[in-house]
């Protein structure tokens, strides 16, 4: 027997006139609030018939949601609702306010769209997946992660004199088994490196560093310049940075070196941008040890070699917890000037600097006040 086929109407479907006087068929939905009992229509024009365009809410609301028909229209409302918030689709659409056609869905949007922007703030956001991406605020996240490898970095301190250039470097162990890292490297005869940051990029840095010195004495007969080394590094760090899956090297460099213009000390940074400096301190803890630089600035220029030496010590002793004190074993310096190749000190060769570094000022702990002496007492002044 053949089945007779049911008017629209009948099937969950209506028929209504538009302005251009064509017939079309909408999908019925059941509202969503539990007090509204009529069915809604969007006519042919809207964008949930148009192929390419949804409702925001469409694709985040399972079919069996959207579609109110009378043999799925056993689900409750609270129920609705908690598979539309667990949808993260949701988080990222909003409906077009200006369509008179989506007014019903205005009740909604307002009820639920400061519990979904709280929400939003709680996971990370979406601009730092690539380092090709920059965010609303024109920053490139990957970026700043890089730097604050940097920070996270033990401290090293880099200093100048008229005649030679410094390099005092805080080492780490990964625990009491283990040997301490080596955190200021060799570049050539006349150029030095310390380091803040992840050890196996500055491995490589150092690496492209040396090939470079090494091609010009080879081609040219000469040392390479330190400015012209410093150009180079800020090129080479700059790629990873403006190239779709790579990412920047996360280690800072402060490079010491001596040539025809005198001792130097260059910083580099993760961001490919790298300074010029009279005297800088980067890694852990490192606003102290540039506070105590910026304080005896003035005095550096007329150092000589031993009193540079110790005040790149006192600077890096800054950096330490007041229980912590500068040893042989976590300490590392380097030197090069006029008429001194770079020279790396190490264990033992560190001795005769620490030895003449006066003893770190120990900070008086304040008397606390007994609980049997009256409150009176508290008022009195503290001796300093």
């Amino acid at each position: 027997m053949e089945q007779k086929r049911r008017a629209p109407e009948e099937r969950g479907y209506c028929v209504q006139k538009q302005k251009h006087g064509k017939e079309c068929l909408a999908d019925t939905y059941h509202n969503l609030s539990s007090s509204h009992s009529e069915q809604s229509v969007y006519p042919e024009g809207s964008f949930t018939n148009q192929p390419g365009l949804q409702h925001p809410f469409r694709e985040a609301i399972p079919s069996h949601l959207w579609r109110g028909t009378t043999t799925r229209q056993s689900m409750n409302h609270n129920e609705r609702f908690r598979m539309m918030h667990q949808s993260s689709r949701v988080l990222q659409l909003r409906p077009d306010t200006a369509n008179e056609q989506e007014e019903e869905w205005g009740w909604l949007w307002e009820s639920i769209l400061p519990e979904l922007n709280a929400n939003f703030r709680k996971f990370r956001n979406q601009y730092d997946n690539d380092v090709t991406v920059w965010s609303p605020q024109g920053r490139i996240h990957q970026i700043e992660y890089a730097m604050e490898a940097v920070k996270q970095g033990s401290a090293t301190v880099g200093l100048k004199s008229k005649t030679h250039a410094v390099l005092v470097a805080l080492k780490r162990a990964q625990s009491e088994l283990a040997a301490h890292q080596k955190k200021i490297l060799h570049v050539d005869n006349h150029i030095g490196i310390s380091i803040a940051g992840l050890t196996a990029d500055a491995r490589l840095l150092c690496n492209f560093m040396r090939q470079e010195c090494l091609d010009s004495r080879f081609v040219f007969d000469r040392p390479l310049p330190v400015s012209r080394l410093v150009s180079l590094i800020g090129s080479k760090t700059q790629i990873p940075t403006q190239r779709y899956g790579r990412r920047p090297y996360g280690v800072g460099l402060l490079i010491a070196g001596y040539d025809d213009m005198g001792p130097h000390i260059f910083q580099t940074c993760p961001s490919a941008n790298y300074f010029d400096c009279r005297a800088m301190s980067i890694g852990a803890r490192s606003q102290s040890a540039r506070t105590y630089l910026e304080r005896h600035m003035s005095e550096f220029m007329e150092c000589n070699l031993n009193e540079l030496v110790k005040h790149g010590l006192r600077a890096l002793r800054e950096t330490l917890p007041a229980e912590q004190d500068l040893t042989t074993k976590n300490v590392s310096i380097g030197i090069v000037g006029k008429d001194l190749e770079f020279t790396i000190y190490d264990d033992d060769d560190v001795s005769p600097f620490l030895e003449g570094l006066e003893e770190r000022p120990q900070r008086k702990a304040q008397p606390t006040q007994p609980a049997d002496e009256p409150a009176e007492k508290a008022d009195e002044p503290m001796e300093h």
